[in-house]
């Protein structure tokens, strides 16, 4: 659930948080097979369209299949 939400200590340096979940948290769960699934929350104050986008297709490549939680409280794309 690392794509549910910006950990507070992340808030201000987001694409380093997304870094992370890119290229040590993705893999390492695939890895590991820890999970099936990659859960997203698209939403305003949360992941934006194309970082949602950006993580669902690296846990694609990591052969993780990707869920999406979009729109739920505002409009953004998702």
């Amino acid at each position: 659930m690392g794509a549910h939400e910006i950990p507070d200590e992340y808030r201000n340096h987001r694409k380093k948080y997304i870094d992370i979940l890119i290229k040590e948290m993705i893999p390492a769960v695939a890895e590991e097979k820890l999970a099936v699934f990659c859960d997203v929350f698209c939403e305003k104050d949360v992941f934006t369209v194309e970082e949602s986008e950006r993580i669902l297709l690296t846990a694609k490549a990591h052969g993780l299949i990707p869920k999406l939680h979009a729109d739920e409280l505002h409009y953004t794309g998702g």
